[in-house]
């Protein structure tokens, strides 16, 4: 029995498509608009990146978003789920919008549209269409904003997303959507949205993590910081304040969140914790305020829609906080003596006593307010950055560790933090430790056929006994992309119920297949990983924008905000499609398991220095971006236990589309 028919086998059962039901009265499309999954990369001259021809041909007419004999735009999703369609408006011309008509059983503020511009020829910037940003309700063929790139575009991209509520009933809901141009009615499209009989989480499975080098203020120029010393206060004027928990609202409305790292990444001076006075046993907090005011609410869930505290929180604790919280190196704690003598534990050593009485003072006092402000859906997380400086005087690399001194000194470091903050279980506050770590288990990496290899960079991760050393006192494993697909077959002896275990990448700004985006979720289950770091946020300017980046200056389009790429979706569809796979393998674990390896193969490793060095693996979706589409209603069918709809099969990968497997940008450590 083929796989495919193997999984119609498993599916049994029925779940309801809209395919065959007629029309809502009244539809046109005299433009020849069509709709596309938002997978799909388009773009200014219409040509396809994920297709090798960069040819639609017949899709332009029917794919799993549209059916043009129809006119009919297709969604589906669960109950609480957010779901988007890309519609192309391939004319020029002036002031096109979009309206919603009706839609059974959604409010018409749960349905949104926006505009999909281009940044590095890449259609990565969604810019909203309520007049939010420079008061833009409609968009021009080419598209003409102060502020976007120019790129002489032949069409339009709208993206419409439908926030599908809780108490939807299950089955087909119907209703129309009027394309407008000059508010003249261009088209009117038809839109089916299949509802599955199952309800999303408030708070996602799955920890999408944007790791953010400060505040989002600090790249809109609003930012508030501690003073040197850990003096001041981090209190914000109002309109700043609105403008970070935007941000922030950004990341959570999109089943994401920022994790903003609260320090200088390699002086350590806190940039956003309680100001501190004295030190060691004496040490005490000086202020809650200021902190409180600007992070409460988030912590309190009371930023973003779904009403969720962020599942990680980064606190300031590190070798230059709480104690000599100091800008100048010669003010700093100096660190150097214990290089090669570094303890195991607190209360070995005498030169580190008012060190380690400051953390356990400031530690507690933390712990008791973090408690009774009731923020126990948060994890605060501990997490070393540094890497010997001349502004630090780390002798150790303690993000990205490479040697047995380093390995120790985490451990003594976390053993602190534990020491620290003990008896946060009893209070039920979470406070967790974090390694970031490229050269995991690098010398057990296996190759394609299975065979022992190890990093073409050999660290001492296995010599040093790093696993030893670090399991016990390690709550949060960010592990580099490259080497956890190495080593992927280790990955259930370090994910545990209580241990977190993430991968970390690049941001994907220059990857123009969105498979690699929307697919996460399947090679995530097929790993067993529950959440990915992305190096990282950044705010680019979407005009000038080079480097690394997830999320967008606004200012420039005279919005004091930020805005969502496009990987942005793409990722929070991932995250839902994860949930959906969460509960099928519930519901019928074999049948899932069957899915997942339909849906993801294993390939050489797409950094060329790991593929042609040490010849090791990794896991990758389907390039067939079809099929993730049909995945994802096959996954919704398992969930519900039921069966797929007549006919859907999955096709696999195939030449017509272009393969995945863009090296990861942030590998090389």
């Amino acid at each position: 029995m083929t796989l495919v028919r193997l999984l119609v086998v498993l599916l049994a059962g029925a779940v309801a498509v809209a395919a065959q039901n007629p029309s809502p009265s009244g539809v046109h499309n005299r433009a020849g608009l069509f709709a596309l999954s938002p997978i799909y990369t388009v773009a200014p001259d219409g040509t396809i990146g994920e297709l090798t021809s960069g040819d639609l041909g017949a899709m332009r007419t029917r794919n799993e978003a549209f059916d043009g004999s129809r006119h009919t735009l297709l969604l589906s999703g669960a109950q609480h789920q957010e779901v988007a369609i890309q519609i192309v408006v391939p004319v020029t011309g002036k002031r096109f919008a979009a309206r919603l008509i009706a839609l059974e059983g959604v409010p018409a503020n749960r349905v949104t549209f926006s505009t999909i511009a281009w940044s590095r020829k890449v259609p990565d910037v969604i810019v909203p269409l309520d007049g939010t940003v420079a008061g833009l309700r409609t968009f021009d063929v080419p598209l003409d904003v102060a502020g976007l790139p120019r790129v002489g575009n032949r069409l339009g991209l709208l993206l419409m997303e439908v926030w599908i509520p809780k108490e939807a009933a299950p089955g087909l809901h119907r209703g129309t959507v009027a394309i407008l141009q000059d508010g003249k009615e261009l088209a009117r499209l038809g839109v089916d949205l299949t509802v599955y009989p199952l309800r999303l989480p408030d708070r996602p499975a799955f920890r999408m993590d944007y790791l953010s080098y400060g505040s989002p203020l600090s790249a809109l120029g609003l930012d508030v910081r501690l003073g040197n010393g850990a003096t001041g206060d981090v209190k914000l004027p109002p309109a700043a304040l609105a403008a970070e928990q935007q941000a922030h609202a950004l990341a959570l409305d999109n089943r994401g969140y920022l994790n903003v790292l609260p320090y200088a990444s390699q002086r350590g001076n806190p940039f956003y914790a309680y100001p501190v006075t004295g030190s060691g046993r004496n040490a005490t907090i000086a202020s809650f305020d200021g902190f409180d005011a600007r992070f409460g609410p988030l912590l309190d869930g009371r930023v973003g829609k779904y009403g969720t505290a962020p599942p990680v929180f980064g606190l300031a604790f590190n070798l230059n906080y709480p104690y000599r919280a100091q800008a100048d190196p010669a003010a700093q704690f100096n660190w150097r003596p214990f290089k090669d003598a570094v303890p195991d534990r607190p209360g070995q050593e005498p030169a580190l006593r008012d060190v380690e009485d400051t953390w356990r003072a400031v530690g507690q006092q933390t712990l008791a307010h973090v408690a009774q402000r009731g923020w126990t859906n948060t994890a605060f997380e501990v997490f070393n950055n540094q890497k010997p400086a001349t502004n630090n005087t780390s002798p150790w690399n303690l993000d990205e560790p490479v040697d047995a001194r380093d390995y120790r000194a985490l451990r003594y470091l976390f053993t602190l933090a534990k020491w620290a903050f003990d008896g946060a279980g009893a209070k039920g506050v979470q406070i967790i430790t974090r390694l970031d770590i490229g050269h995991w288990e690098c010398g057990r990496m296996r190759t394609l056929d299975g065979q022992p290899t190890a990093c073409y960079k050999a660290k001492d991760f296995n010599s040093a006994r790093a696993a030893d050393l670090l399991r016990p006192v390690v709550d949060r494993w960010v592990v580099g992309h490259v080497h956890l697909h190495g080593a992927q077959h280790l990955v259930g002896e370090y994910n545990r119920d209580d241990v977190m275990f993430d991968e970390y990448t690049g941001s994907g700004s220059q990857v123009t297949h969105g498979g690699e985006f929307a697919g996460l979720a399947w090679t995530a289950r097929r790993l067993g990983i529950e959440g990915r770091v992305v190096f990282h946020a950044g705010y680019l300017d979407p005009a000038t924008a080079t480097g690394e980046g997830t999320f967008y200056d606004a200012r420039k389009l005279g919005f004091v905000g930020v805005l969502a790429s496009r990987r942005v979706k793409l990722w929070r569809d991932a995250v839902n499609d994860y949930d959906l796979l969460v509960l099928a393998s519930r519901r019928n674990p074999k049948g899932t398991a069957a899915l997942i390896d339909r849906v993801t193969t294993t390939g050489p490793a797409s950094d060329p220095q790991y593929r042609l060095q040490s010849k090791t693996i990794e896991t990758y979706v389907t390039n067939n971006v079809e099929d993730l589409l049909r995945a994802r209603r096959m996954a919704a069918a398992l969930a519900a236990g039921q069966s797929p709809p007549p006919g859907l099969a999955l096709e696999g990968s195939n030449g017509r589309y272009k393969p995945l497997g863009s090296p990861d940008s942030i590998t090389g450590f």
